[in-house]
């Protein structure tokens, strides 16, 4: 890419500050336009969701450190998911290289390019679906564990977005032995591969944070016109009045629909918004549910799902007095099939104590 790192807003005719000459988008500080930058220097202007609801702790000109090199946060790119929200952050290291933090939910990682595997083709990647495996490296074969589709996504800052046709395509692939590599198929033959490493919040070292606020979405429930608060908006995908206890479902792109789940009836241990301290992490309380076993039983409990902001969300689930924490784990090992009864974790042995499937 020609390095030009002063231009003008084709709207504004202020100038664009680029930080980076390979970053390909920024946000005209001045009047809010969304300009990418072309591999001849110029710059142009195409239609993309400008990021309205700005409740995350991490922003532009936040600093941190990772594998021994320091990195300042340029900008992000927002995708929805159908079933999820996940955050790309640009970040610029101090030897000017870039690459992806992907951020979302507690979940952190590092996306660095990758050559793309010279199997790896957009019809190759139309017949992988989840659990299936091929391989990417020599002699190793990587599983797919997600393959989502983005139906939209959203600008802040400065940043590298290879230049998409509309939406794009995401795969998740992990090996036997660990490894992951995220693939991204902007068109079809537009297609990036990244290695991908998770970390902890508390390794990256996070500097210039943004103090958090909860947002304050809210629309009236169609049940009984009382306010319904998403605080943890646009990540919840599913919310229920505190009055009357009418649930919703997110659909087409934040938008909450009233769905038939029944409301919760029952006696809970931990009000709703209050806050504790597990493992030395300090949540709140945002929701609950109350779920049934699908068996002749019909065993019922209570989870409650709680959320701190650097440390996302977590799950507390009760059963008659007793207790489980759950938080998810991206290097889990990879279950190829039902039949596994048990696996090895952080050098530790795991075997099945229960399964269930829940309504």
């Amino acid at each position: 890419m020609v390095l030009n790192t002063l231009l003008q807003c084709p709207d504004c005719k202020r100038l664009l500050p680029f930080t980076s000459d390979k970053t390909t988008i920024t946000v005209c500080n001045a009047c809010g336009t969304i300009v990418w930058r072309q591999n001849d220097g110029s710059v142009i202007v195409k239609p993309q969701f400008l990021l309205q609801d700005k409740n995350d702790i991490i922003q532009p000109g936040t600093t941190g450190s990772w594998n021994g090199k320091t990195f300042t946060v340029l900008g992000r790119f927002r995708a929805w998911f159908e079933e999820f929200i996940f955050n790309y952050w640009t970040i610029q290291f101090n030897d000017n290289e870039i690459a992806w933090l992907a951020e979302g939910y507690g979940i952190y990682s590092i996306l660095e390019p990758i050559p793309l595997p010279d199997n790896v083709s957009s019809r190759s990647l139309q017949s992988l679906t989840p659990g299936h495996q091929t391989q990417l490296q020599p002699d190793k074969m990587f599983t797919v564990r997600e393959k989502e589709t983005a139906v939209k996504w959203e600008i802040e800052g400065e940043l590298f977005v290879p230049d998409p046709e509309s939406s794009f395509l995401l795969l998740d692939l992990q090996s036997d032995d660990g490894q992951h590599i995220c693939i991204f198929e902007w068109g079809k033959s537009n297609i990036t591969a990244y290695k991908t490493d998770y970390v902890t919040f508390s390794s990256l070292s996070l500097q210039h944070l943004k103090e958090h606020r909860y947002s304050d979405r809210s629309f009236m429930c169609k049940q009984c016109s009382h306010p319904v608060k998403v605080k943890t908006f646009p990540y919840a995908q599913s919310c229920a009045c505190a009055e009357c206890g009418a649930c919703y479902s997110m659909e087409d792109g934040g938008q909450f629909y009233k769905d038939d789940k029944k409301p919760v009836k029952h006696s809970i241990h931990l009000a709703l918004y209050s806050a504790g301290i597990i493992n030395s992490i300090s949540y709140e309380v945002v929701g609950y549910a109350r779920k049934e076993e699908i068996n002749e039983y019909h065993s019922q409990w209570t989870e409650y799902t709680l959320f701190n902001p650097s440390e996302g969300f977590a799950f507390l689930s009760e059963y008659e007095g007793n207790w489980i924490y759950v938080r998810e784990e991206m290097n889990s090992p990879i279950i190829s099939n039902q039949n596994i009864k048990e696996f090895e974790f952080d050098k530790e042995p795991f075997h099945l104590f229960n399964s269930y499937k829940h309504k």
